[in-house]
């Protein structure tokens, strides 16, 4: 019996150590491999950096790109090195267009490739990551294999460095490692387990002797503890009934406090849905008593808006634009321009700063009744004011299509009553750019409204999605679109009204079309010129339009 006892002894001393040992050389291990594959990942974001900075400066020098192609490839075929290398895509198209393996030049990127934040584990399709032209790094797994890269964009092209290393030689050195722990794991485990048995029996054969003494006295102790025991059995049961007497008065006091807190919770509940709704109320009385204020003032034979309405449309712009000085403060130049031949202008811009993000929207609403068309400006303006500040302010992560999604949502619900029979039915043609004025990342999402982007005289237009029709009433989704822009670059966003409606129908161009050719020729000049051109412009044409220019 005692032999079996020392054996099992043995062998659970020596498991207990093993599997302790084995959970600490795994852990030990995938933290080492972890650590190498960070240090690496530093080796190749500075292999990266150091060539990209090396291409900027011979593209600075006048070198051609062709060349400094040819002399990559060229350096890179000579390095001889499978495992750790140097690549360069072309992010646009995602192709390799520098490779160790020449073979490789022009090859795609795998569409099921992704790339693997080492830290923080999140993944990200490495197309995107290329084509955003972003400086990021980690684990690139691509089909079979895995490798640590880090990418890095050359400024001024449309190329993307990579510093590339497999990852299978740091594992190969891992499980090297971890095979010597195990061996001498092991050897350990077994001299310590028969070490820890040896003073078992040592220690066993000194207490055995002790505990016969103990026991002759225990023995003489037992009647006594019994009958101890039974005195205490009877106290404790008592304090038990009082504790659970004493548990079941808390428990009533807390259901009732549970319920006068519930009947409060409804109490101011209801308050507050009261007052939303006298709040929903009194806004609806009054967006009423506008409407018909400006509908009212019409006259029976000229369908014509009167002169008050005329002079309230005319003051849209004036209200919207106060704030001028904060565009002022965060640009170098620019100007905003509303011209229409109506009376009422449907088109409309409006900007706002919120933190550090700057708002510009130009709108439209191709209705060419002027009555409704007052109200449908002065409804998307106040949406607008009211959506943009909710969203920025509640949220970290917003979008400019998020935004105008939303919008053209509450714009349509408050439109679409006016068009039950999908007569004179109107169209939202909207643009909205978000600003980040630390990082001048631009945001863009647009129905209708393209935006213009002037750098270095060239000219870039981002597309819009199609304008919004208020009788489709669907479900709103807009693309949302990014670009980084850059010191002296210039963007443009303008609307349309339905007065362009009524060109259109009379073959002549739009004010999309004029717009557009204008600052192709005019862009050069200062943006208080450039105002100066697209208002004769307009105006000779007979167009309804707003625009902004602004000079970052």
């Amino acid at each position: 019996m005692k032999t079996r006892l020392y054996i099992f002894s043995f062998i659970s001393v020596a498991s207990i150590i093993l599997l302790a040992g084995f959970l600490g050389i795994t852990v030990l291990s995938d933290y080492m491999q972890k650590k190498y594959e960070e240090l690496q990942l530093e080796t190749t974001k500075r292999q990266a950096e150091n060539t990209a900075k090396l291409l900027e400066v011979r593209l600075k020098n006048g070198t051609p790109k062709k060349e400094i192609i040819d002399n990559l490839q060229e350096a890179l075929e000579n390095s001889g090195n499978e495992n750790n290398y140097i690549c360069m895509f072309d992010k646009y198209n995602t192709e390799l267009i520098c490779h160790p393996n020449k073979d490789k030049r022009g090859a795609e990127l795998s569409s099921s490739s992704t790339l693997e934040n080492i830290k923080t584990g999140d993944k990200e399709k490495t197309r995107n990551v290329i084509l955003e032209g972003i400086e990021t790094g980690g684990l690139l797994r691509e089909k079979s294999e895995t490798e640590i890269v880090y990418m890095v964009p050359v400024k001024g092209t449309e190329w993307m460095i990579a510093s590339r290393e497999n990852i299978r030689t740091i594992k190969t050195k891992t499980a090297d490692i971890k095979k010597y722990f195990s061996a001498g794991l092991l050897a350990t485990a077994l001299a310590a387990a028969f070490l820890s048995l040896l003073v078992v029996i040592i220690t066993r054969n000194i207490y055995v002797k002790k505990l016969k003494k103990q026991n002759e006295k225990l023995e003489s102790y037992e009647t006594k503890l019994i009958e101890y025991e039974k005195s205490l059995n009877a106290k404790n049961d008592e304090l038990n009934l009082q504790k659970q007497i004493f548990n079941d008065f808390q428990s009533e006091i807390k259901k009732k406090n549970d319920e006068l807190n519930l009947q409060k919770q409804i109490i101011n509940d209801f308050q507050n849905e009261i007052k939303k709704r006298n709040d929903e109320i009194n806004l609806q009385k009054q967006i009423i008593k506008d409407q018909l204020e400006v509908i009212t003032v019409k006259t029976a034979n000229t369908g014509k808006t009167s002169k008050p309405a005329e002079n309230f449309a005319q003051n849209i712009h004036k209200t919207i634009t106060l704030p001028v000085n904060i565009i002022k403060e965060t640009f170098s130049d620019f100007f905003l321009l509303t011209k229409s031949p109506d009376n009422v202008n449907g088109s409309f811009y409006w900007f706002k700063k919120i933190k550090n993000i700057f708002v510009l929207a130009a709108g439209g609403i191709t209705e060419c009744n002027e009555a409704i068309k007052t109200f449908a400006v002065m409804s998307e303006i106040s949406l607008l004011d009211l959506t943009v500040t909710e969203e920025i302010q509640q949220s970290e992560n917003y979008y400019a299509a998020a935004i105008l999604d939303n919008l053209t949502k509450k714009t349509t619900e408050l439109l679409s009553p006016l068009y039950p029979n999908k007569k004179n039915e109107a169209s939202i043609n909207n643009a909205l750019i978000l600003i980040d004025t630390e990082t001048y990342t631009l945001q863009y999402a647009g129905a209708g409204n393209p935006l213009y982007i002037i750098r270095n005289n060239k000219l870039t237009e981002v597309k819009a999605d199609n304008t919004y029709r208020v009788s489709e009433n669907k479900k709103v989704t807009f693309t949302n679109k990014r670009a980084e822009l850059k010191k002296n670059d210039i963007i443009y966003t303008f609307s349309e009204s339905c007065t362009n409606i009524k060109n259109k129908e009379k073959n002549i161009k739009t004010a999309k079309i004029i717009f557009e050719e204008l600052i192709k020729q005019i862009s050069g000049k200062p943006l208080s010129e450039q105002k100066e051109i697209l208002n004769k412009t307009f105006e000779e044409q007979s167009l309804s339009i707003s625009a902004a220019g602004i000079k970052i």
